[in-house]
Formats: structure tokens, sequence, C-alpha cells
């Protein structure tokens, strides 16, 4: 079985610490991560957007992540994202409104 080495790059605008992106080396993807609840969240039309709850904290992924595979690994980066966050379970969906103000089990 081959296994694919993933290297993901965290950037942080240093003049708005609340922005971050989070970049796969080996595709090209990009995925732009807001902090619900902290900031204004306004989605790229184009981008796939996904929503992640863990506990009491919320984020809004979007990336492009155009492809089926590429949703794939938009899905396993953002668990990297939230494990390094220090949150072991996450609730991970498509729709803002019908889990985002529940709390992740």
């Amino acid at each position: 079985m081959m296994t694919m080495e993933r290297n993901y790059w965290l950037i942080t605008n240093r003049d708005c610490p609340n922005e971050e992106s989070i970049f796969l080396t080996n595709n090209g993807l990009r995925i732009n991560v807001h902090k619900i609840g902290e900031e204004e969240y306004l989605p790229l039309y184009q981008n796939r957007r996904l929503y992640v709850s863990s506990g009491e904290y919320r984020w809004a992924f979007d990336g492009n992540a155009f492809f089926p595979d590429l949703l794939l690994h938009m899905i396993t980066a953002i668990r990297w994202y939230v494990a390094e966050k220090g949150h072991s379970s996450m609730l991970i969906t498509t729709a803002e409104n019908q889990y985002i103000n529940r709390k992740a089990h």
C-alpha cells in the first residue's frame, strides 16, 4: 500500500491575526479559515464551503476544492487544523445553519 505524505502550511495575516489560510503543498489547495462569531464571514461564491463545530468553537472553511478528490483533501486538512488547535472531536457539515449552533459530540 502506498501512502502520500501531506504537507500543510498554516499562514496567518500579521496585520489581522484572525485571518488564517491552510495550504496543501502537493496539490495547490488553499483553504481560508474564518472564526465564526469573531469576524464577519463573507464566503467567496465560487469556493467550496464547509463548517465545523467543536465544543464552543465554530469555524467556516472555504477553499478551491472544485473536484471530489480535492474535497477529500480539504476535509483532511480541516481535521488537521482543528486537531492542531487542540480539539479532538468535531462536526463537519456543509450546512451552516443546521449544525453550527449545536455542540460537537
